[in-house]
């Protein structure tokens, strides 16, 4: 048991008849007049949603099998415009039955209604930067989900391009978070980032009253819940805990958050385990300052260690 939040018919077509087709009638109308449908209709309808539900908030696609999952996926990445917006919701734990594609635009609502997906993996977006989580680009809601057991793993393909490894994300929920995740749950290992984060990787928006446990490693950016707050806007970073193994291969981690500009709020974090390491720019509740970001009632646990030393100072 996985942890669970509080909380129309077509006409049938004419019968063949003799017609004098003008010189000047296109192939495309004869094909839909022998077809028997009106050249309105020739142009190729979105595919019909397999899912039950009808979308909308008060009636969201179902999710409930690893097949539900997979159609989800599918209908989003084919059809974003139809189904890029609408609510899903899921009514039971999924084990997917095997790595599912990255979505690549997401402005709906995911709602696990408590349940989770176990053992996520993610097949990367491109096989050059290898970047994966569930999500690219995120402007809509998750929430009340948990991921279980994930593995987002794989460095990128510096073998093709030498600079890919600059562009490599990798988190469990969304490499790029412009939207809202709150009470989402995540347990397992991300790493081969050139940015890694538990939760996101690159935070634009909120990430509220949620936790990692696990580990994370990225060639720089790293932090368990997110690994970087974007200078733009105003990322929020607020009640989440984080009982983490964090490390850098060079600098900027943290057990929370791996760096935050002055205009990043983290406030009501908890770190509550266990390590970070790194050459430089290390923090229990975030890395490195770039300015300084508002923090308020964050706290650490006193025994979290940093490159094998138990921490001292503050909280940040």
């Amino acid at each position: 048991m996985h942890q669970r939040f509080p909380a129309s018919a077509r006409p049938a077509a004419p019968p063949i008849f003799t017609a004098v087709v003008s010189i000047g009638l296109s192939l495309a109308l004869l094909c839909t007049l022998l077809a028997g449908a009106s050249p309105a209709s020739a142009a190729a309808a979105p595919q019909a949603a397999s899912l039950a539900g009808s979308g909308t908030s008060a009636d969201p696609y179902l999710l409930g099998t690893s097949a539900d999952l997979a159609d989800f996926v599918s209908q989003v990445n084919g059809d974003f415009l139809t189904y890029g917006d609408k609510s899903y919701r899921l009514t039971a734990d999924i084990t997917p039955a095997s790595a599912i594609p990255v979505i690549s635009d997401f402005a709906g609502t995911l709602d696990g209604a408590g349940y989770s997906i176990v053992g996520l993996s993610i097949t990367p977006s491109d096989t050059v930067t290898n970047s994966a989580a569930l999500i690219d680009q995120l402007t809509g809601t998750v929430r009340q989900i948990g991921f279980a057991d994930v593995s987002i793993v794989g460095n990128s393909s510096s073998a093709v391009n030498p600079d890919a490894n600059t562009r490599t994300r990798k988190a469990a929920v969304a490499m790029a978070n412009h939207g809202t995740i709150d009470q989402v749950y995540v347990t397992g290992t991300v790493s081969g980032g050139w940015r890694s984060g538990g939760i996101v990787a690159e935070n634009y928006g909120t990430i509220s009253n949620s936790y990692f446990r696990g580990s994370v490693e990225a060639n720089w950016e790293t932090g368990g819940i997110v690994a970087w707050n974007s200078n733009s806007g105003t990322p929020v970073i607020k009640n989440n805990v984080a009982s983490a193994v964090v490390k850098t291969l060079h600098n900027n981690a943290g057990i929370i958050s791996g760096y935050g500009y002055a205009n990043a709020t983290l406030r009501g974090n908890v770190a509550l385990g266990a390590s970070v390491e790194g050459s430089a720019n290390l923090g229990l509740i975030n890395g490195r300052e770039n300015g300084t970001p508002t923090y308020t009632d964050n706290l650490a646990l006193s025994t979290i260690t940093v490159n094998g030393s138990v921490a001292t100072g503050s909280a940040t």
